[in-house]
């Protein structure tokens, strides 16, 4: 006959099994492609974490008061974060993204199809990175956007007036030269 499993035994089995449940969940999120959006959330607050006492930061949040993430910073040259398009691909599980601000990082062209599952971003600034006139035809027509910089990049000017034809609302800063050439939003005349 053998001797009932004691209380403590009982909770230390429990335990090992979840932990080996959670150990193949995590095996699973990372093999897979889109991570979810608590993985996405759980990452950014441990790269907000890590970084916390380092003066000049590579990323900042800011949150609502429901605490959603509504804006990203990356500030990326000299630091060992990096964005790809993989990244940028994952953060469009945050549904309250207003606001993304990347310097320095490895987007390209790919990269801008993913801001069209962004419905809510209104600012867009991705300098010094491979974007060029190809990548901006993802943008077309996203009526959210107000604003848009690609300092540092391969996009030319004709190409951006073509972009803000679709989007007259978006200010379009001088990627070019000096500020002085930026596209400025067409007024719509609704007593805003």
């Amino acid at each position: 006959m053998k001797q009932p499993q004691t209380r403590y035994s009982r909770i230390l089995v429990a335990l090992v099994c979840i932990a080996i449940v959670s150990t193949v969940l995590q095996m699973k999120i990372a093999g897979t492609s889109r991570p979810t959006r608590a993985a996405t959330i759980q990452r950014l607050s441990s790269l907000e974490s890590r970084y916390a006492g380092v003066d000049r930061k590579p990323i900042r949040l800011r949150r609502n008061s429901r605490n959603q993430i509504t804006e990203l910073r990356f500030y990326l040259e000299g630091s060992d974060l990096v964005i790809d398009n993989d990244f940028l691909r994952s953060l469009s599980l945050l549904p309250a993204l207003k606001k993304l601000i990347v310097f320095h990082s490895d987007i390209d062209d790919d990269g801008l199809r993913t801001i069209r599952e962004f419905p809510q971003l209104t600012h867009l600034t991705i300098n010094h990175c491979s974007i060029t006139d190809d990548g901006l035809q993802h943008l077309r027509g996203l009526t959210s956007l107000r604003h848009i910089q690609f300092f540092g990049t391969s996009v030319s000017r004709e190409e951006s007036q073509r972009l803000h034809a679709t989007i007259p609302q978006c200010r379009i800063l001088d990627c070019w030269c000096c500020g002085c050439m930026s596209i400025e939003p067409v007024n719509d005349h609704k007593g805003r």
